[in-house]
């Protein structure tokens, strides 16, 4: 039987609430965020039928990849959809409700599912990002320095990586 989970994550816990297809409670709970916790929780109170979803935040990536080497069909659906979705059907917005919510969106395929970039993808953006920020670095440090010495008379000519020639 196929059933429909919504996971609310946050940095510790992560509320789960799983629906059968008629929109019914299976399974509510609570689990440590860690992702490969996270499925097997999923597994072991839904088997191998899980549809997830899931709201986008930062910790949304990890969280997605998990379940999705699981086996599980995953996905990522829109913060804004979602909290439009839950504004009008929700009166105490806490994270049982919004897991609740998130599995009734699933079930009834009334979301946006959102593209969630590949582990590689984000590693290669952290160093082209790391590197930007050096670039960025070195040269504030190099235009600082020759500004220092210009107040003290040596003014920086030409500059190579291999030749620095000052003049006084």
């Amino acid at each position: 039987m196929q059933v429909f989970v919504g996971l609310d994550e946050a940095k510790v816990l992560t509320h789960l609430f799983v629906v059968d297809p008629g929109g019914r409670q299976v399974w509510r709970g609570k689990c440590s965020t860690a992702p490969g916790v996270l499925a097997q929780t999923i597994r072991t109170y839904t088997g191998s039928a899980a549809i997830v979803g899931i709201e986008t935040d930062p910790l949304t990536p990890r969280l997605v990849h998990t379940p999705r080497a699981a086996e599980l069909d995953a996905v990522c659906i829109g913060a804004r959809h979602a909290h439009a979705a839950m504004s009008a059907a929700q009166i105490n917005k806490n994270d049982r409700n919004d897991a609740k919510a998130l599995a009734q969106l699933r079930r009834t395929g009334w979301y946006r599912a959102v593209h969630v970039k590949s582990d590689s993808t984000h590693q290669l953006r952290a160093v082209l990002g790391g590197r930007a920020q050096l670039v960025t670095m070195t040269a504030r440090i190099s235009n600082h320095i020759r500004g220092v010495m210009k107040i003290f008379g040596l003014v920086v000519v030409r500059a190579k990586k291999d030749d620095v020639r000052l003049q006084s």
